[in-house]
């Protein structure tokens, strides 16, 4: 194996990767956990700063 064959495999890895982290985020059950966060950072934001 050369660093070539080192390349393609961790590149592949990443990408595995990368597309594993965002269906895992994107996923319709995370859909309400994260409109709840999404909320609380705006009633904060409304209400917090002079």
């Amino acid at each position: 194996m050369n660093l070539i064959d080192y390349h393609i495999g961790l590149t592949v890895l990443f990408v595995v990767a990368f597309f594993t982290m965002v269906a895992w985020v994107f996923w319709p059950s995370r859909r309400d956990r994260y409109k709840d966060i999404a909320r609380q950072v705006i009633e904060d934001d409304e209400g917090g700063a002079p």
